[in-house]
């Protein structure tokens, strides 16, 4: 059941974007938190997927440390930003929209930018947590993650997180109501991770199979983040920190232009009142 959202204070729509964005972001998370059952999906949904996933020793999968916090790593990271960021994110676009919150809350001076990013926030905020947290049990229970390039591993999430924000929302646009996000998501849901390299490891795919994968934005956010923690490649090559930044060129570029492909959607096909 969709969440009824209070007025947002007038007196913030005076202000700076920020601080407008602040707002909407705090009013967000409130209504996040009243909503149990969304919170619930938000925060526990991409664990269990990893410990599901994970459970299962794949076959061809070298079984050293190393490899296997590096696995256990970019899947939290997959699964976080496409339940937390992707799904979680259609089905508050589609729910702020049938209250009537989206067409109020620009009525002012809130520009719909500002709504969609502070509507993200909380998203994000989750993903970090779950980040932060799954890594810190990973790193008790089975050992420190190595780092061989910080840079993208902050580039996989922030950007992995932005381009499957924008996919939520640009799927938000074809779904009349929260219930019916369940259907809207299902196929994008299970390509994306299916082709993420989390499910079905990148050295096991088909060479063609491969290459599409590449092409497709949660496979590029684990590229980036498998880089960036054991600079290990899709191809099983391995790569110091100077070689990490050339090896990851195709993946961010393959994320920016889902971004651009997924915010040009948004903007020109986001209704803002309820599809009747």
């Amino acid at each position: 059941m969709a969440t009824t959202a209070p007025s947002p204070a007038r007196t913030h729509e005076r202000g700076s974007a920020v601080g407008r964005v602040f707002a909407l972001a705090k009013l967000e998370m409130t209504l996040l938190i009243r909503n149990k059952t969304a919170l619930f999906n938000a925060l526990t949904l991409g664990p269990l997927m990893v410990i599901l996933i994970n459970s299962f020793q794949m076959p061809g999968m070298d079984s050293d440390r190393t490899e296997v916090v590096t696995n256990l790593m970019a899947s939290l990271v997959v699964f976080a930003i496409v339940f937390a960021g992707y799904y979680n994110l259609c089905t508050t676009a589609v729910a702020r929209r049938e209250e009537l919150m989206l067409k109020r809350l620009t009525t002012g001076e809130v520009q719909r930018w500002e709504v969609l990013t502070a509507m993200a926030v909380p998203a994000l905020s989750i993903i970090l947590a779950q980040v932060i947290l799954g890594g810190i049990a990973i790193a008790v229970l089975v050992g420190m993650p190595s780092m061989v390039n910080p840079v993208l591993l902050v580039l996989g999430l922030v950007l992995g997180f932005s381009g499957l924000a924008v996919l939520g929302y640009a799927t938000a646009t074809i779904t009349r109501t929260v219930e019916a996000a369940q259907i809207t998501t299902l196929l994008p849901l299970a390509v994306l991770i299916f082709l993420s390299g989390s499910t079905f490891p990148f050295a096991l795919m088909p060479d063609v199979m491969r290459t599409i994968a590449e092409l497709t934005p949660l496979a590029a956010a684990n590229q980036l983040m498998t880089l960036g923690l054991s600079g290990t490649a899709s191809d099983g090559g391995t790569h110091d920190f100077a070689q990490t930044f050339v090896a990851g060129l195709v993946p961010t570029i393959v994320l920016l232009a889902w971004i651009a492909i997924g915010g040009y959607l948004v903007q020109k096909k986001m209704p803002w009142e309820p599809r009747r």
